[in-house]
């Protein structure tokens, strides 16, 4: 059955059948036309105004069960009483560090800022999209309740509401039979590494190399569907070529060119990862020598980097707002540690040199009730048994997995 969704012109520009529809009438049908390894047809049977991206900030009430109506019914409650609370002056991000069980917005007080469609569940997303900048109201998700005040959306543009159909464009047996001919004379009369590299260039073959393979595993660098492949090179020798094997739609031939045997590797096998890692330790230490100064400013200026402004910092997620999504657990902790206006020295991180200074610090409150925190661990406990359980098991009867290799 097709589906109704929401298109801009950013999200149409990639064909141009799509993109004359933003523009048509009513009820227009085009197509079919090709559409990657489909053919469409696209109906368009509405438009709307509306903008790209909204901000929103939120506090969620995790539900244990959210398909039980009594639950959620409470839940709803304690939403409304919050909301009365932030009717009566109350802090926004004080009530998301209180009660929001959200570990992805909680150290941004409660925010997810500048986000299109199809990133949120619906309910969520259609509340933001649809109210006003200011309102607050609460919805039901399948994680629970959300309290949301919606912060701001971006400027509004003109969308259409189409229909897709989609039929795949699928090979017939003749042509299969052809593909998997190619690939099995391709890999004739090849002995070497440097004969399989250079007859892909010669025929025009795409060739990729995949590392690291894990059993187990379903896709490789290039591949999404890869099991054929993996299982293969855990049951071959070094140096062997497979036969053709099967992933997605294509028949790949793969050259095995290195076992990794358990213990410490070969030098040669890690010469290009210690080398990384020696260049980023020296351009560290370079930049800690150069990050010398009495206040950010200055230091700042000796790298030539502009001082940048991070909030929410808390040990509990170990981000750095200004600084993207990646941890930084030592600079967190660093800054946590320090007096209000102190600089630090520079601190070697996971993705660059850091000069801190913290400019407010706000004490945690105390707390009489940790009815939420016992509730978030029991669902973590929960919900990591059977895997504890089972690996306890196979480690207690020295179970060897050797899945990938069948």
């Amino acid at each position: 059955n097709p589906m109704a969704k929401r298109y801009t012109a950013d999200a149409l520009a990639s064909n141009a059948d799509e993109a004359a529809l933003l523009n048509a009438a009513l009820g227009t049908i085009t197509g079919p036309y090709r559409k990657g390894n489909d053919f469409r047809l696209a109906k368009v049977v509405g438009f709307s105004t509306e903008p790209d991206s909204v901000s929103c900030r939120h506090i969620l009430l995790q539900a244990q069960n959210p398909q039980d109506a009594a639950e959620m019914a409470t839940l709803m409650k304690r939403a409304d009483s919050l909301k009365t609370v932030l009717k009566r002056g109350g802090d926004f991000a004080d009530l998301v560090e209180r009660f929001s069980d959200d570990p992805g917005s909680k150290s941004t007080g409660g925010k997810y800022e500048n986000f299109p469609r199809g990133q949120m569940v619906a309910p969520f997303e259609n509340f933001c999209f649809e109210q006003k900048p200011g309102t607050i109201g609460a919805v039901e998700t399948s994680f629970g309740v959300h309290l949301i005040e919606v912060l701001n959306h971006s400027a509004a543009k003109k969308g259409a509401q189409i229909y897709f159909v989609d039929r795949p464009v699928t090979p017939s047996n003749e042509t299969t039979r052809a593909a998997y001919a190619s690939a099995s004379d391709f890999a004739i009369g090849l002995t070497d590494f440097d004969s399989f590299v250079a007859k892909a260039s010669e025929l025009g073959f795409p060739t990729t190399e995949a590392k690291d393979l894990q059993p187990g595993a379903t896709a490789v660098a290039g591949l999404e569907n890869a099991a054929e492949l993996i299982v293969w090179a855990f049951g071959a020798e070094e140096g062997k070529i497979s036969p053709p094997l099967v992933s997605d739609n294509d028949y790949v031939v793969a050259f095995l060119q290195r076992i990794k045997e358990a213990g410490v590797p070969e030098f040669e096998h890690v010469e290009d990862r210690m080398r990384e890692g020696a260049v980023q330790q020296a351009k560290a230490e370079k930049l800690k020598a150069q990050m010398k100064g009495a206040d950010l400013a200055t230091i700042a200026q000796s790298v030539g980097e502009t001082p940048q402004t991070a909030t929410g910092i808390a040990l509990k997620f170990p981000t750095v707002s200004a600084a993207g999504p990646a941890p930084e657990p030592i600079v967190v902790g660093t800054a946590m540690g320090m007096e209000k206006g102190k600089l630090s020295e520079p601190i070697e991180g996971n993705n660059g040199v850091w000069v801190v200074s913290p400019t407010n610090v706000t004490e945690a409150p105390e707390k009489s009730d940790f009815t939420s925190e016992q509730t978030a661990l029991f669902g973590r406990a929960k919900g990591g048994f059977n895997s504890r359980v089972f690996n306890a098991m196979a480690e207690a009867a020295e179970v060897e997995d050797n899945r990938g290799k069948n």
